[in-house]
């Protein structure tokens, strides 16, 4: 049966709001409080200027159990927060908006704690970005629009998703490094065997677009050619960078100077 809930407020309402609004969680109010919903409680406490204690908002993400939470550890703790949605819906019930903040905070927990990719094998996310509110706070001072979050330009080989490692970058950018030129494990990058020949072959991508580089007896001999090229296309992709590209020009480029250095 659906809650009603009734347009006005009573004078006894109000003032259980006064008196508990800051020291109680919305569903301990809501135990006060049965004829309203969580929403219309988180608004008009809003209204009248009744913020939780951050005691009491400790103690309402203490009390979360594991189900709560986002892929096991994310927190939204913004979800108490009557300004705040994660997406909206038409009059159809579709959905026609998703928050991008939230968005990409999920989606980096889901890479991390909820996928099988093996490119993301032993990734996690700083306990500080487990919760929502600080990822949000940093991503709204990043150039993020049209761009993807990556973690190990500015450091080769992290794992590990924080404030420090991560940056915005576009979807050529972001795959850069590895982008269908290696097979793991097996042979370095750029580098594979002929299917029906003794051969080896050299492959890069350059702009979009992948060039066959040649092909070669010798693993050695493959993998000269290919980082070569390599060099050769960083350094046109670092002179070329700009803030359409990443949400910091500087560090990018010093970034990529640095795997310049490792190829």
């Amino acid at each position: 049966m659906t809650k009603r809930t009734s347009a006005r407020w009573t004078t006894k309402e109000l003032n259980i709001l006064k008196e508990h609004g800051s020291l109680m969680t919305t569903k301990e109010l809501m135990k006060l409080l049965p004829n309203r919903t969580a929403y219309s409680i988180r608004w008009k406490n809003a209204a009248l200027g009744i913020f939780q204690t951050a005691d009491t908002k400790q103690r309402m993400l203490n009390t979360r159990n594991s189900n709560s939470l986002v892929y096991g550890v994310g927190i939204n703790d913004l979800v108490d927060d009557p300004n705040y949605v994660t997406q909206a819906k038409d009059s159809s019930g579709h959905i026609n908006w998703r928050c991008p903040f939230y968005s990409k905070w999920t989606r980096m927990l889901l890479r991390c704690y909820g996928s099988n990719d093996v490119a993301y094998k032993d990734c996690t996310v700083s306990e500080e970005w487990h919760h929502f509110s600080a990822f949000k706070s940093w991503m709204e001072k990043q150039s993020w629009e049209g761009k993807q979050l990556d973690k190990d330009i500015l450091v080769p080989g992290n794992k590990v998703y924080t404030e420090d490692c991560c940056l915005f970058v576009t979807h050529e950018l972001n795959t850069l490094m590895h982008k269908n030129e290696t097979r793991r494990g097996e042979f370095p990058m750029g580098v594979s065997s002929h299917p029906s020949t003794d051969k080896y072959v050299a492959r890069i991508n350059k702009w979009g677009k992948g060039h066959y580089l040649g092909s070669f007896d010798l693993v050695e001999e493959a993998s000269t050619v290919y980082n070569e090229h390599k060099r050769e296309h960083l350094l046109e992709v670092i002179d070329a960078i700009t803030e359409d590209d990443t949400s910091d020009v500087v560090r990018t480029k010093a970034a990529l100077l640095h795997h310049l250095e490792l190829v």
